[in-house]
């Protein structure tokens, strides 16, 4: 009954002239088990989806990494597969995997019972039947644009980097008060209000003192870290950056060429891959999907040219330039489908399939979180071009000497020449 008309569950009635039999399959589905009229629902109609005793799922997967791909072993691993797993195992069942490198065709029949679903991504259109159930998994067709990284030199711009322009203002305002305070308030207070002088003296000085020294502390905190970090990033963090930017847009599939065709700002940013000898590897940007993890631009890159660089020479613009609702096919009048769907989403709401993405793309591209350490430590590791910004930074401070000594001299001499 379950493989030819898909009911998981039945009840045989049979009338005789003084009494009345309810019959029903076993769990092993071998036997009729007899039950009592007066039996409550849960015993005729038990929940089978939550015990599928061992009776497998059989799921096809194709190479296509991190979400399924080969291990060497006849057992695939990635996203989907340890996903299923999760669910399979709550269901008290495995699940037995049919692997290609490509995808093939599945459910040539609805009577065949090869394959329960297929975890190839189908783009969803609207107004079309499909033969199949269209599961829903939490990845989507997103685009996204990787930009490759750039940086400017920071020489003359560290001087006011430390501090925001309104932080800059603010200083600029409390030293014109104080300006004026010393040298029209004071002279006034000390002839007409001496007592008033004598009161707000010391606060107003404690209060010079403080900011003195949190501002002090502050900027030379922040120039000394800017020392160690002496270039600033140029590349686009938003689209709309990336538009005003003249950075080519890599985009090698022809049939993702029809969603820049609404947006005239992309379109005249497109290359194809027939232009792509014309250009340094550093100097285009190129589609990557939002959903996986910046490790995959490295096997990106390596399709382009066979270069060394990775995921750390590039930025991933969080913005999705196109996103389209994608569904795994299911087959058709299985019981599985509806308890299968709801695993899925109680797994997606906890966070588990976002903790899969994490771990997969990482292992995916054999890039550990000890070895993001190590690059990024390396990184900070002082040499001679750092230390450029240190004696243009000393030049300042030289000329401010120099502007101090020449004020003092000059009031000095003016005092002087008052006095005779």
């Amino acid at each position: 009954m379950y493989k030819r008309h898909a009911l998981i569950n039945s009840i045989y009635v049979v009338i005789n002239r003084t009494h009345l039999m309810l019959l029903r399959p076993d769990r092993k589905l071998d036997k009729l088990v007899p039950f009592s009229i007066k039996a409550p629902v849960e015993a005729l109609f038990p929940d089978r989806l939550s015990n599928l005793s061992g009776n497998p799922y059989i799921v096809a997967t194709y190479e296509d990494p991190p979400l399924t791909y080969s291990s060497g072993s006849s057992h695939p691993i990635g996203t989907n597969v340890e996903f299923i797993d999760i669910i399979a195992k709550h269901q008290s069942t495995v699940a037995i995997y049919k692997h290609t490198p490509s995808p093939v065709r599945a459910y040539v029949s609805w009577e065949d019972q090869t394959i329960h679903f297929a975890t190839y991504r189908i783009l969803y259109a609207a107004g079309i039947r499909y033969p199949f159930h269209p599961l829903l998994l939490p990845s989507m067709r997103s685009v996204c644009i990787v930009v490759p990284k750039q940086y400017s030199r920071l020489l003359h711009e560290q001087i006011i980097k430390p501090f925001r322009i309104n932080l800059w203002l603010l200083i600029g305002a409390l030293v014109l008060f104080f300006i004026g305070y010393h040298t029209a308030l004071v002279p006034y207070l000390v002839e007409h209000y001496r007592t008033v002088y004598g009161i707000v003296k010391t606060p107003i000085l404690m209060f010079r003192i403080l900011l003195l020294f949190l501002l002090t502390e502050y900027y030379l905190a922040m120039l000394t870290s800017n020392l160690g970090l002496s270039q600033a990033p140029t590349y686009p963090t938003t689209v709309h950056e990336f538009i005003r930017t003249s950075i080519p847009l890599l985009v090698m599939r022809r049939d993702l060429l029809q969603n820049f065709a609404e947006t005239n700002e992309l379109a005249s940013k497109v290359i194809t891959d027939d232009d792509i000898p014309n250009y340094r590897l550093d100097q285009f940007a190129f589609l990557h999907n939002c959903h996986l993890s910046v490790y995959g631009i490295r096997r990106k890159i390596k399709k382009l040219k066979g270069s060394d660089l990775s995921h750390h020479h590039y930025h991933l613009i969080d913005e999705s330039i196109s996103s389209k609702i994608t569904m795994v096919p299911f087959k058709n009048m299985n019981p599985r489908f509806e308890r299968f769907q709801l695993y899925v989403t109680h797994l997606y709401e906890a966070g588990v399939w976002d903790y899969l993405m994490k771990k997969w793309n990482k292992l995916a591209d054999n890039a550990s979180i000890f070895e993001e350490q190590i690059q990024h430590t390396s990184a900070l590791i002082l040499n001679l071009e750092h230390f450029v910004p240190v004696f243009i930074v000393g030049g300042y401070c030289c000329l401010f000497t120099v502007g101090v000594f020449m004020l003092e001299l000059f009031v000095h001499r003016y005092s002087k020449s008052g006095k005779n």
